[in-house]
């Protein structure tokens, strides 16, 4: 194991999510170590890439935009902005043609040059709404939100 300095790891996960928008998985899971830890849980690289894969063929257009990005140590802090078209089942709902948007928010720790761990969130209620065609509306719980408006 060796350090990377902040800009090095910048450059690796910029690369990272360049291959994920060409759709090249096998260039996408190479980037990271054999077993890995996706929110907790330890797995092998075989898991990422059915993960990958599983969602490229929901959204054979879906591209992540990196919004902001932040090094400390070792682990690349990072907002993404995601958008496809949903063609086949995802999160149980059959394909429907709706274009989603979805903010991912992760952080990505590096072991040299590749990726060890991922500690990852998006609003999956969200997705799920945009999935099924629901009216995209403010959070319940908001200040200001008053039932039967």
């Amino acid at each position: 194991m060796y350090p990377l300095r902040p800009r090095l790891l910048v450059r690796r996960f910029e690369a990272y999510v360049e291959a994920m928008n060409r759709r090249d998985v096998d260039t996408t899971v190479a980037m990271f170590e054999p077993e890995v830890v996706v929110n907790g849980h330890r797995v092998q690289r075989d898991v990422v890439r059915h993960a990958v894969t599983s969602l490229l063929e929901a959204f054979p257009d879906f591209v992540w935009s990196v919004s902001e990005m932040a090094v400390t140590g070792r682990t690349v802090a990072v907002r993404m902005r995601n958008s496809g078209t949903h063609v086949r089942p995802y999160l149980g709902v059959a394909g429907t043609g709706r274009r989603i948007h979805v903010d991912d928010f992760g952080f990505y720790r590096f072991e040299g040059p590749l990726m060890a761990e991922i500690n990852a969130t998006s609003d999956r209620m969200l997705l799920r709404d945009q999935l099924l065609g629901l009216p995209d509306e403010p959070l319940r719980d908001s200040p200001g939100h008053h039932a039967g408006r």
